[in-house]
């Protein structure tokens, strides 16, 4: 913690650039990227299970399976991939921090749609946009500065694509 008590701001993580280096990396076989992928997969539930309160599952029980995932990835790359695994190492606390912010938990199921600036699928609008079944498009870094109160969109989460349509009469 610097000198003046707080807390220093996490840095930003590339969600998608990172996702596509551990879909790449010749460091990790394929059946082991496949299992990697179910943890997560299991693990993003879990989340879900957590904000929703439909479990009880501790925070402190999520960060050890959080921190046991990233363990068993960093073994995977520290030999054969050392700036993936230096990545992964810098982007923990910030894909943490991300996986337990709750702010939009209560506002979801009044929206038909999430435009999230950030990206990737551990993003926390997309893990609610999943739980309530509602479209989502993330990775729109400008999306705050572009979509104004009174705009229509319409959101297609399959095919990724946002629609903005002003009414400037």
């Amino acid at each position: 913690m610097p000198a003046d008590g707080k807390q220093a701001p996490l840095p930003s993580v590339d969600l998608p650039s990172l996702e596509k280096q551990l879909r790449e990396t010749d460091a990790i076989g394929l059946f082991t990227k496949i299992t990697l992928k179910n943890q997560i997969d299991d693990m993003v539930n879990q989340f879900r299970e957590y904000h929703g309160k439909r479990r009880e599952i501790s925070l402190a029980e999520l960060r050890q399976r959080y921190d046991m995932l990233l363990l068993k990835l960093l073994l995977l790359l520290q030999d054969k991939d050392p700036p993936l695994a230096h990545t992964i190492v810098a982007s923990r606390d910030t894909i943490w921090s991300m996986l337990t912010d709750p702010t939009m938990t209560f506002v979801v199921p009044l929206a038909a749609a999430i435009v999230e600036r950030r990206g990737g699928m551990l993003i926390h609008g997309s893990i609610i946009a999943r739980e309530y079944g509602i479209p989502c498009v993330t990775g729109v870094p400008d999306a705050t500065s572009r979509i104004r109160t009174g705009d229509t969109i319409t959101v297609d989460g399959y095919l990724v694509i946002v629609i903005i349509e002003r009414d400037d009469a």
